[in-house]
């Protein structure tokens, strides 16, 4: 903030803290002092932009929702086609590799899912 100090037109700057994007009160009544109305613009902005980051930030996670879903449906396709393949195998007389991937098809999704959800 710029302010006169002394009779001599001497200016000195002071620095100011905010929080946030909003001005401190004491500056946007400066603001209103200088160009009336513009507080009001300022806070309007100021909400509008808020507003527009929620709506961003709920797109995001709708479509990371949808991500996620798409991944367990061709996660579950792999699950059924290796079962079904170790089910095959197992009848045609591969019983030891029929097993192994069955049991693959079933280990791997299931230690991803838990190494995804404690990581």
């Amino acid at each position: 903030m710029i302010s006169q100090e002394s009779p001599d037109k001497s200016l000195s700057i002071k620095p100011e803290e905010r929080i946030g994007q909003i001005p401190s009160a004491a500056l946007l009544a400066e603001y209103e002092r200088v160009l009336p109305g513009v507080s009001e613009r300022l806070i309007r902005m100021f909400e509008q932009e808020q507003m527009h980051r929620h709506q961003l930030e709920i797109k995001a996670l709708a479509e990371d929702k949808s991500t996620v879903r798409f991944g367990q449906f061709l996660l579950l396709i792999v699950v059924i086609f290796s079962v079904f393949a170790g089910v095959l195998l197992s009848f045609r007389g591969a019983e030891v590799s029929g097993a192994i991937m069955g049991a693959v098809g079933i280990i791997a999704p299931l230690l991803a899912f838990l190494k995804y959800r404690y990581a």
